[in-house]
């Protein structure tokens, strides 16, 4: 309800809550405030329900606004669930798009079997959609803020190897590049593409850190090197060891070996390049899981992905910090890590119970 004061200059004031924000209308009499307030809010309902720009045409319009704020992986991510999702209420327009609707879409895409995660992406670029479309004018609050976010379901669980079982695996490589990219990933946790990204270092190279800068990603069919990562904390330097280094420098042998046999190759400066050169398929190494797995005996479910989760898993018991193990993997947020493993913490717990018995 709006709230009438009579101010000391003879003047008076009427107060009302918009979206949360406390707006004031002054006039020289009650009436020409009230005036006032009643062309806000006109103003105000224009805004909202005369907008007959279609979702259709608007998701167009976001996509091109966000598109070089975003990494080229991402983007595409977004077009495809765009296209996939969202466009399916192409055909209302923004005025239409109510609490009520997005609600109603939200609950039939859970109840379609789709993916806990993959719901809340939809949730999430729903959202940030149409809170252009207010910074834009369009809308005067953002329906999406009613909605509540679905709830993060874990789909399967995190497969993390052993001690004993990384070098059960380490055993059963017989090809020395396979080897490589095992121990590459198993040392420092990188993802798929940013391993097939990893530069080729300088001949006789002594430095002890690894730069994540470029990934490699899928565009449709076509696989390309990108100058871009995950996201901002992605892009980082890791430390690496005597022994690791030693691994890269052999590495490196064989790619100049690759140069030399290879009429066509194409320089990428890659660590882990296809046999001409070219970037290769993070499926690739999807495979190349799956053959060591069976080879090896390794626990179901077991993926290229969970040298990544050992790497973190074995760090952490080893007494690793969360936070250094956070910036090894180049992970958004202190709590992301923690979530994602919090099924360490039972035995850090163990492990701590243990050491104040030592000091006590």
């Amino acid at each position: 309800m709006p709230k009438l004061k009579k101010r000391t200059d003879g003047r008076v004031c009427i107060t009302k809550m918009f979206n949360g924000k406390r707006k004031f209308f002054y006039g020289s009499s009650e009436a020409k405030a009230k005036i006032k307030l009643e062309e806000f809010e006109s103003e105000q309902k224009e805004k909202v329900y005369n907008s007959d720009i279609l979702f259709d045409e608007w998701l167009d319009a976001w996509l091109d606004a966000i598109q070089h704020t975003i990494s080229v992986s991402t983007y595409i991510n977004y077009i495809i669930i765009v296209n996939k999702h969202l466009r399916e209420l192409g055909t209302y327009t923004i005025a239409q798009m109510s609490a009520p609707l997005l609600r109603d879409f939200i609950n039939r895409k859970l109840e379609s079997g789709l993916s806990a995660r993959t719901v809340e992406y939809i949730y999430t670029l729903l959202k940030a959609s149409l809170k252009l479309a207010v910074n834009d004018d369009l809308l005067v609050k953002n329906p999406m803020d009613k909605i509540k976010k679905p709830k993060k379901e874990r789909t399967h669980e995190i497969v993390a190897l052993t001690s004993e079982e990384v070098k059960r695996l380490l055993a059963s490589v017989d090809d020395e590049e396979d080897y490589n990219i095992f121990y590459v990933a198993l040392s420092t946790g990188v993802r798929r593409s940013e391993l097939l990204g990893l530069y080729l270092p300088p001949k006789n190279s002594s430095v002890k850190t690894i730069t994540i800068d470029r990934t490699v990603i899928r565009e449709g069919t076509k696989v390309v090197l990108s100058p871009t990562t995950k996201n901002k904390s992605s892009k980082r330097s890791i430390a690496i060891d005597d022994i690791l280094l030693a691994r890269i420098k052999k590495q490196r042998i064989l790619v100049l070996k690759r140069k030399m046999t290879s009429p066509n190759y194409i320089d990428n400066d890659l660590l882990f390049p296809g046999p001409n050169g070219e970037p290769r398929n993070p499926d690739y190494l999807s495979r190349l899981a799956q053959k060591y797995k069976i080879k090896a005996n390794l626990p179901d479910g077991f993926t290229f992905h969970s040298l990544r989760h050992t790497h973190a898993t074995l760090l952490l018991k080893a007494g690793v910090h969360f936070k250094i193990v956070q910036e090894r993997l180049g992970h958004s947020s202190f709590q992301q890590t923690m979530d994602t493993y919090s099924h360490v913490t039972s035995d850090l717990d163990t492990m701590a119970a243990k050491k104040i018995s030592e000091i006590l």
